[in-house]
């Protein structure tokens, strides 16, 4: 883990406790450092592993003090309605059938008028 200035931070085998402005502390009582916080460009980033993405350009803004807060043990949230989300689906499918038994009946009646335009 980097911290500011690009710094490692070695936690070892402590507890640590993280700071709303990103100072990590350990159980010991020890400072091991602050957390880099920074805004990149995601059209600059580079994929280098399955999971890890470098910024191509090397360019990395500080975050402001103040812009935010860390917030440790806490879980980040889906922005996505997942209920919402499937009773859209089911909407459109069931708007997908309709369309789908209009057509067939369309057919139907298309396939009618032809049989009967043969026998006059």
């Amino acid at each position: 883990m980097l911290g500011e200035g690009n710094a490692p931070i070695n936690i070892g085998n402590t507890t640590v406790e993280v700071g709303k402005e990103g100072t990590i502390a350990s159980s010991q009582g020890g400072m091991l450092g602050k957390l880099a916080r920074v805004n990149i460009n995601p059209a600059s980033l580079q994929k280098v592993g399955n999971n890890l993405f470098v910024p191509s350009d090397g360019q990395v803004t500080p975050v402001p003090a103040g812009a935010g807060a860390i917030h440790q043990g806490r879980l980040e949230q889906s922005n996505a309605n997942s209920v919402r989300a499937m009773t859209q689906m089911i909407d459109a499918n069931r708007g997908f059938e309709s369309y789908m038994k209009v057509i067939q009946q369309l057919d139907g009646i298309d396939s009618q008028a032809n049989q009967i335009g043969r026998l006059g």
